[in-house]
């Protein structure tokens, strides 16, 4: 009772044991917001898994075939003597220095993995860089790291919008003339673009899987990420897209800023990133001597020279012979539009006007990541007006993500059409058609698919005396061999020929197995009636638009023929 005389009332023994299950319970948590959040893709075909896979392998043959068949590029002159200098670096454990310092071409400050990798390779076989054999290691190699950027972006096209995305992005991969040709013999732009596809897709898959990424998908981003940063400084940027995507990957999946009281996942997310970035810098250092004299310093010293690079050279664009350093601002552009296949170039443009539709219907983060890493090196370049030269091949990375967004587009269309087959057929039939004028060059030019023009301006024909083709020079293979079937080169000459170029060094060791019985002279165009010679290789480099369009007869002719008082032109 209480003081006041009135009775306590009596509080039951059942509402006690309710109020403190209440004050007991924790509050509920509503989950975070998952912004990248989208329907499953439908469960793939097992067929169109088998077809993948299949044109994968059907492309890496082709490829490396043939790779066997091509001419040695014009820059081989400064990149196998890197090689040679990188071997004698790592075999003498740094005591010869010649691969920290080459004034010739500024080589020391590209990474070294292409060049060490087939230069040992040559040594452990016996092959000189006089024999063919040794070209032949180095063109197979490029062709296999062109393969690798191939079948990561059509990964990473399945990844994104399944197996069909993937299909289209291997056959417009392989019926790219300009990336096809340029994986027979590139040994610069094509392990960059394999390192950078490599990154690419393995970092979407082990942000996907987090915070559980496979170890094979952590082994496959960090070898990327060295592949490019141990082949050329602008690697860097692989670095910075894989911190800016962990980052926006980590706070749109955990509900924004709030993923941040998470403290947990944060650290697996750093440690992810963290440990990828510092493992792809060391491995890429490795096979960088330079960059092993200063690892903090001396890569960004690369990347700073070459951002603009130092050289300029003389280049051909739309009929006029402009210095490297005075193009206009639209030259990667116009380049790019004049030499990627219709079937890209249209599917790529409708990639941006369906970007709203993908990003609804796919993930938003890596369709993001797809056209981020197609369009920013190209106009990155713009902005800095760097100075480039060889048409567009310093941006050759860049195409492969450029096709996943092209081929984003034509899955979507089919998508769009999944219940009416015959439309749907239809656009694979468009597919096709704009991709048989690309695709039937490779078939006629398989040595030289490089020099590919589309019908936006007539063609190799149509371009012939505006722009550049055969800039690398490889066919001047070509024009030995013609010199070989008929007669004209063979061990019994019976006296020596006389052959002047303006690729010497691809000459030279293409007829090194001839001895002193062919005699070959630099000779540029303009000084070519200066000196005696039999026989004159002169592919279309540095030569200008006037002298190709009057004096080189119609392109549509391979060569023009003259017994010692006449000429051997090569017509790419």
């Amino acid at each position: 009772m209480a003081k006041s005389g009135k009775p306590t009332p009596k509080t039951s023994s059942k509402s006690t044991i309710g109020n403190q299950q209440q004050r007991s319970t924790p509050k509920q948590v509503s989950p975070a917001k998952d912004w990248l959040e989208r329907p499953p893709l439908p469960v793939p075909n097992p067929m169109l898994r088998k077809v993948f896979w299949a044109l994968a392998v059907l492309g890496l043959v082709l490829l490396v075939a043939l790779s066997f068949g091509t001419g040695i590029n014009a820059d081989d002159k400064f990149q196998v003597d890197y090689s040679q200098k990188l071997v004698n670096y790592y075999t003498t454990f740094g005591k010869d220095t010649a691969a920290l310092n080459i004034p010739d071409g500024s080589m020391h400050l590209y990474g070294g993995f292409f060049e060490i990798v087939t230069g040992f390779a040559s040594k452990t076989l016996g092959y000189q860089s006089n024999e063919l054999a040794y070209h032949n290691i180095r063109h197979a190699s490029s062709a296999i790291l062109g393969w690798v950027a191939i079948l990561c972006a059509a990964l990473f096209a399945s990844h994104l919008a399944g197996m069909r995305a993937g299909i289209i992005t291997l056959i417009l991969l392989f019926v790219s003339p300009r990336f096809m040709g340029d994986s027979l013999m590139n040994p610069k732009d094509i392990p960059f673009a394999a390192g950078y596809m490599l990154a690419i897709y393995n970092m979407v898959v082990v942000l996907d899987r987090m915070p559980n990424p496979r170890r094979w998908n952590l082994a496959g981003l960090a070898l990327g990420l060295a592949i490019a940063l141990s082949t050329r400084a602008g690697g860097l940027l692989s670095f910075g897209m894989l911190g800016m995507f962990a980052g926006l990957h980590f706070l749109l999946k955990n509900g924004g800023f709030k993923a941040f009281s998470n403290v947990q996942n944060l650290k697996k997310y750093a440690l992810a990133t963290l440990s990828v970035a510092v493992l792809g810098y060391v491995l890429a250092l490795l096979f960088w001597p330079y960059a092993l004299q200063d690892p903090l310093k001396n890569p960004f010293v690369a990347l700073s020279k070459f951002s603009n690079l130092e050289g300029r050279i003389m280049v051909l664009f739309e009929g006029e012979n402009l210095w490297s350093d005075k193009t206009p601002w639209n030259y990667s552009l116009k380049w790019i539009g004049y030499t990627i296949p219709l079937a890209v170039l249209i599917g790529f443009a409708g990639g941006i006007i369906l970007l709203q539709q993908l990003m609804r219907r796919l993930n938003p983060l890596w369709v993001s990541l797809a056209f981020f890493a197609a369009i920013f090196p190209v106009f990155y370049v713009i902005y800095k007006d760097s100075v480039l030269h060889d048409g567009w091949r310093h941006l050759t990375f860049a195409y492969p993500p450029m096709v996943v967004c092209a081929a984003l587009f034509w899955d979507e269309l089919a998508q769009f059409f999944s219940e009416k087959k015959y439309a749907q057929w239809a656009v694979y039939g468009a597919i096709g058609l704009l991709s048989v004028d690309a695709a039937s060059f490779i078939f006629m030019n398989p040595k030289v698919p490089y020099v590919y023009f589309n019908p936006i301006v007539g063609g190799t024909a149509g371009a012939y005396g505006k722009f550049e083709t055969d800039y690398w020079g490889v066919s001047t293979r070509q024009g030995i061999e013609w010199l070989e079937s008929q007669g004209i080169l063979k061990p019994d000459m019976p006296e020596k020929v006389v052959i002047a170029t303006n690729m010497f060094y691809s000459t030279k060791v293409l007829t090194a197995k001839y001895g002193d019985k062919v005699i070959v002279k630099y000779l540029k165009w303009e000084k070519r009636c200066d000196d005696a010679w039999d026989y004159a290789l002169y592919p279309t480099r540095f030569l200008s638009g006037s002298a190709l369009q009057k004096e080189c007869g119609h392109p549509t002719t391979r060569y023009i023929s003259f017994k010692r008082v006449g000429r051997l032109y090569l017509r790419y």
